[in-house]
């Protein structure tokens, strides 16, 4: 009968452990590329202008910038980054 190993596999798959969520350090570790192609005079920061150019828009940087020092600093963008993802998971 064709259709019974069909269904042996199909449980088989169904039964195997989803894949873990990739770990927090392992997403931080990508930022650093996003934050070095958005920092195109790679000063460490991404000033206003390379956020306009980047074509992102001011009212980001503003929410981003918290010291209001008129750039964004790594620390800046990944303090973002994980209260944005806090705010979406609950």
């Amino acid at each position: 009968m064709p259709l019974l190993p069909a269904l042996i596999s199909l449980l088989a798959i169904l039964s195997a452990p989803a894949a873990p969520p990739p770990k927090q350090t392992e997403v931080e570790n990508r930022r650093p590329k996003i934050f070095l192609e958005a920092d195109r005079d790679q000063d460490g920061f991404i000033g206003k202008e390379e956020w306009l150019a980047a074509g992102r828009r001011e009212i980001g940087f503003v929410a981003i910038d918290k010291d209001k020092d008129g750039r964004i600093s790594l620390e800046e963008l990944v303090e973002f980054v994980r209260n944005s993802n806090r705010r979406t998971r609950t």
